[in-house]
């Protein structure tokens, strides 16, 4: 087994019907899962760059992003199909449209209500699906209510 420890990055995008956007990953780990947007965090890239690169690679989309709102891992026992360790950063983004257009290494790629989402997602999704019900105000905007919870963006 490889011993290989990447930094994954992700992208939050709510769009102004309070829906999250996700994304049937195309390749491991976690192949046929939803997730949001992401992926690797190149060597010599920030933070902000690749999530917004990622971004706009799997969906089309492109936004503003707010700050670091979850972080979580990937072992490789999470899957069947990985062998590295992942390290995720997510990064809540407001974007600046919602016409979704699936890049080449997603399988399919849409925004969905919160309580109706499909399945299945990979458990770092389900994870940060429960923090963002959990934290949601009830008649106030998913962006309004989730950016007292965001880190500061480096040099930010």
């Amino acid at each position: 087994m490889n011993k290989v420890l990447s930094i994954g990055i992700g992208a939050v995008v709510i769009d102004h019907g309070n829906r999250i956007l996700l994304v049937k990953r195309g390749h491991p780990p976690g192949e046929g899962y939803w997730a949001v947007p992401g992926g690797h965090l190149e060597y010599g890239e920030h933070i902000i760059d690749a999530c917004l690169r990622e971004l706009e690679e799997e969906t089309g989309i492109t936004g503003k992003p707010l700050g670091v709102i979850w972080v979580d891992e990937i072992v490789p026992s999470d899957y069947p199909d990985c062998d590295e360790h992942f390290v995720l950063i997510d990064l809540l983004v407001e974007p600046y449209k919602s016409r979704v257009v699936p890049g080449s290494d997603a399988l399919d790629a849409g925004f969905y209500d919160l309580e109706s989402l499909p399945a299945p997602l990979t458990p770092p999704t389900s994870r940060l699906i429960r923090f963002i019900r959990k934290n949601i105000v009830k008649g106030e905007h998913a962006l309004d209510s989730l950016k007292k919870y965001v880190l500061p963006l480096p040099g930010g």
